[in-house]
């Protein structure tokens, strides 16, 4: 257990812990999903209730987490669209507004990288960003994701098309020790 929140801690950070999505979690995700200024920047464009989030996160095929400090939750991430056989996945995170700034998604991020490389042995993590994301852009690239190109216009936001920017890291690139940054 982090603090007083239930579930289990999978990965553990110095300031942040990747633990379990419980059932407990579920309004903290919804309530955030449903923000305006996350939603803009994830690849879902709807509403979405409780219903629909437990339906997600019992499916099998991600790696899902609640990121969290000691006694609250600041954001979310996963991994998915896992290839066992080409070596591949994708990530995706985002933290609730209030605590964007203070390092969180930089943190998760590196600890789901490194469990991906070492515990699961991919080849290459990628993440798309929405080009008016210019915060996840500066977080990726702090950790040393390469920009790999551009999906032009690939998203309709708010009444207009938006180019996607395509990030990689391949895992002979990735440094252990920066997961003690």
């Amino acid at each position: 257990m982090t603090g007083n929140l239930p579930g289990s801690t999978f990965l553990d950070g110095e300031g942040v812990h990747l633990k379990t999505v419980e059932e407990s979690d579920l309004d903290f995700l919804r309530d955030n999903v449903n923000d305006r200024q996350i939603r803009r920047a994830m690849l879902g464009d709807g509403p979405t209730n409780t219903e629909q989030l437990r339906d997600d996160h019992t499916e099998e095929r991600d790696y899902q987490f609640v990121i969290a400090t000691t006694d609250t939750r600041v954001g979310y991430i996963s991994l998915h669209d896992v290839n066992h056989t080409h070596g591949t996945a994708a990530i995706s995170y985002w933290v609730d507004a209030d605590k964007q700034g203070q390092g969180h998604a930089t943190e998760g991020i590196r600890l789901l990288v490194q469990y991906a490389f070492k515990q699961l042995r991919l080849h290459k993590v990628r993440a798309d960003v929405r080009e008016f994301n210019e915060p996840s852009r500066r977080v990726l690239e702090k950790l040393g994701f390469e920009h790999e190109g551009v999906l032009r216009e690939s998203r309709f936001v708010d009444g207009e098309y938006w180019h996607r920017h395509r990030y990689g890291y391949l895992s002979h690139e990735w440094d252990a020790s920066m997961v003690k940054r």
